[in-house]
């Protein structure tokens, strides 16, 4: 491709659909990386959706079909290739609380709201990127994006609480009521499944510290279901994540309830806010770290 087509690329279909700059590239060499590169994602990717999936109070099934599909439209559509793509963590629990406030948590109204603000979100998303708010990330210090991450990471660490507790406790629309339930209701913990916790948290610790070119989380997560089973964690009063539905579901429109919808219209824009900010600092600090273009 001469300078010229490659200039007409880049500003004309390319801007719309940026697969079309690097598609004409793809070879054998480039497809075999890609293709290590995306199995590495995958293993890694299985095991966060399932707990993304419950920190939005769905069923763990529901993060293999969250993480399925944008990954693949951001490949495609996608203007950074150091953007990450799919659930995240903080704005599951966004997600969750703020469809408590309008159901049940745990019932079948309750999931088809999650997907109904998720629908709503994402509808806010493809607003900002249309309107090239990506920019305003230029105007971020690096200290104020590493600031927002930890305080993210310092929530979501605090949410599992229950968790790696053991502790079936009802969640509130409060963070830290629900931080001072677990800590009134420690006394009730279940042992063996602070064990798991802990324990999993060291390996991936060691893991990282000393061989970090592995899968850490699928190994420790792999490690953590075999002695579960060999030891009956579930017999014993674990909680696992049970039978994972076979196949995908077949594709539907939650239902459209407008009058929850005009209610979930600003907790829908935040989550939107919320996403796109960390979405792009994470782009912005990878690029840092890389040297490269985001």
């Amino acid at each position: 491709m001469d300078p010229a087509e490659l200039h007409r690329a880049n500003t004309g279909w390319t801007r719309f659909l940026p697969f079309l700059g690097w598609l004409p590239e793809v070879n054998r060499t480039t497809l075999k990386a890609d293709f290590i590169a995306g199995l590495t994602v995958a293993l890694v990717a299985i095991p966060q959706s399932l707990a993304y999936a419950q920190l939005a109070g769905v069923p763990a099934y529901y993060g293999l079909y969250a993480s399925l599909l944008p990954v693949i439209v951001g490949a495609l559509l996608g203007s950074s290739p150091a953007l990450s793509t799919g659930p995240v963590a903080m704005t599951s629990l966004l997600t969750a609380a703020s469809v408590m406030t309008l159901a049940s948590y745990g019932t079948e109204q309750f999931y088809a709201y999650v997907i109904l603000m998720a629908l709503l979100s994402g509808l806010f998303q493809i607003g900002l990127g249309v309107g090239r708010m990506g920019v305003l990330i230029n105007f971020l210090s690096y200290p104020v994006l590493r600031g927002f991450i930890n305080a993210a990471a310092i929530i979501i660490a605090l949410s599992q609480l229950p968790a790696m507790l053991g502790l079936q406790l009802k969640n509130s629309t409060h963070f830290l009521s629900d931080v001072l339930h677990v800590v009134e209701h420690a006394n009730l913990m279940h042992t063996l499944s602070l064990t798991f916790g802990v324990a999993s948290l060291v390996l991936l610790a060691l893991i990282k510290k000393f061989t970090p070119r592995l899968p850490g989380v699928l190994i420790v997560v792999t490690l953590a279901t075999y002695i579960s089973y060999l030891i009956g964690f579930e017999a014993d009063g674990g909680v696992v994540v049970g039978v994972i539905p076979q196949g995908l579901p077949s594709l539907s429109m939650p239902p459209m309830d407008w009058g929850v919808s005009m209610q979930m219209l600003p907790a829908a824009f935040v989550i939107a806010i919320i996403s796109f900010m960390e979405a792009m600092s994470s782009s912005k600090i990878i690029a840092i770290k890389t040297r490269t273009q985001w």
